[in-house]
């Protein structure tokens, strides 16, 4: 499995890496990437969104298979849900980026992947300062 992580910018530069052993992403000397001695991002956003957690689709999910290996992520300003699609074999390149809840909550600091349990039934949960909602898809 993959270990991927968001990092909030001062101002710009919010961004989201897959990390693997001995990489160096640039942190100080390339926040936004661009520089061919680092890792660059999968994706950054400027001027910052606050991107507070991402998860992947597990396949054990309620949602549908084409939603499978794309991430999702919140972020704390806008309090929208972001869903990243990656490009198969490897899942290192970005291939389309969404907005896939503007979810009218405020500013949303987590988010995760439910258990396939009763009682979760592998749903998607955001949080924000004061809620845990569950996302349910409307349409695939």
């Amino acid at each position: 499995h993959d270990c991927w992580e968001s990092e909030n910018g001062e101002d710009d530069c919010d961004q989201f890496n897959r990390f693997g052993p001995g990489g160096n992403y640039g942190w100080p000397n390339a926040p936004c990437g661009g520089n061919h001695l680092y890792i660059d991002p999968i994706s950054t956003f400027t001027p910052t969104i606050a991107p507070t957690g991402i998860v992947a689709f597990r396949e054990d999910s309620i949602y549908p298979t084409q939603y499978h290996n794309d991430l999702l992520f919140v972020d704390f300003k806008a309090g929208n849900l972001h869903r990243i699609k990656l490009a198969l074999p490897g899942l290192t390149d970005l291939v389309s980026h969404t907005i896939a809840c503007n979810c009218g909550h405020g500013g949303l600091i987590a988010v995760m992947h439910g258990l396939n349990v009763p009682g979760q039934e592998g749903y998607i949960y955001v949080s924000n300062e004061s809620s845990i909602l569950r996302v349910v898809l409307n349409k695939p």
